[in-house]
């Protein structure tokens, strides 16, 4: 607390940035999706996964409620690309 009270005593406020985009993929494997994401990586879309499990004890192979947040600029290619995929 006190290093966000010393930069808004310095005058700094924070930079806005845009909302990201959430795209929401349902229940998927996680391990699928992790791989078509390190494919958008490599492509220079930036994309985060956030991939949440039921019960945490079945592990990897059973699927997870996935979602994918994406800075707006980036949205049309990332949909592009995984509806190309079958992910969408």
């Amino acid at each position: 607390m006190g290093w966000f009270a010393r930069r808004k005593a310095a005058g700094v406020e924070h930079e806005e940035h845009e909302e990201p985009v959430v795209i929401d993929l349902g229940l998927q494997k996680g391990f699928e999706v992790e791989y078509q994401v390190s494919r958008l990586h490599e492509l220079g879309l930036e994309v985060f996964l956030l991939a949440q499990s039921e019960n945490p004890r079945l592990g990897d192979l059973f699927p997870k409620h996935c979602r994918l947040y994406v800075p707006p600029a980036d949205v049309p290619r990332v949909r592009a690309e995984l509806e190309a995929v079958g992910l969408l």
